[in-house]
């Protein structure tokens, strides 16, 4: 491998999910999949982690990781990612206001 090779390998990005019974729980972009799983794994419970796509730059892999934790909150209310956690508990709260204030008013 030449000089130049390594250089440009080493700033590639990795767009990843972290799986859990077969479903994304996360989605997010490294440098480096092993070191980051391994951080990964003394905070959240997963099964494994995937690489989705590598890219050479970082906003481009940051762009794809958007759109797909974008993609996945449309179809999961169980999808928790950094960025959409309290949109999801938003949602919680105010479902569980309504069906409260419907018990109250069929008292």
């Amino acid at each position: 491998m030449m000089d130049g090779d390594f250089k440009n390998r080493s700033k590639e990005h990795i767009v990843y999910a972290l799986m859990f019974q077969g479903k994304p729980i996360y989605v997010g972009c490294c440098m480096n999949l092993k070191q980051r799983e391994s951080a990964h794994r003394r905070l959240k419970t997963f099964d494994y982690a995937i690489a989705i796509k590598t890219y050479s730059n970082k906003l481009d892999a940051l762009m794809c990781e958007n759109a797909i934790i974008r993609f996945i909150s449309l179809f999961s209310d169980n999808f928790v990612n950094a960025p959409y956690a309290d949109i999801v508990m938003q949602k919680e709260t105010k479902e569980s206001y309504l069906k409260s204030e419907s018990e109250v008013l069929n008292v």
